[in-house]
């Protein structure tokens, strides 16, 4: 039972050129890019990275927090 091809071949390279394209993009993805996870010592690396610039940023809400309970009423606030 043979079929007929009703496919043009212009067609069936536009295919193949459409695939290849997205291929292309599914090999440079990210999730197919990062197969496995870093070391421990990039990871801890990233980690005192980022605790660090969370404690700078703590350090100066608890300044701002301070200056403001410092100046109580110095906006007219318990008159």
């Amino acid at each position: 039972r043979d079929h007929k091809n009703d496919c043009v071949e212009a067609e069936l390279e536009y295919m193949v050129k459409r695939l290849e394209w997205e291929l292309r993009y599914v090999r440079a993805a990210p999730w197919v890019v990062m197969d496995r996870l870093p070391g421990a010592g990039v990871m801890a690396r990233v980690m005192a990275e980022v605790d660090e610039d969370l404690n700078r940023g703590r350090g100066e809400r608890e300044r701002r927090r301070r200056e403001g309970e410092r100046n109580v009423g110095g906006r007219g606030e318990l008159r």
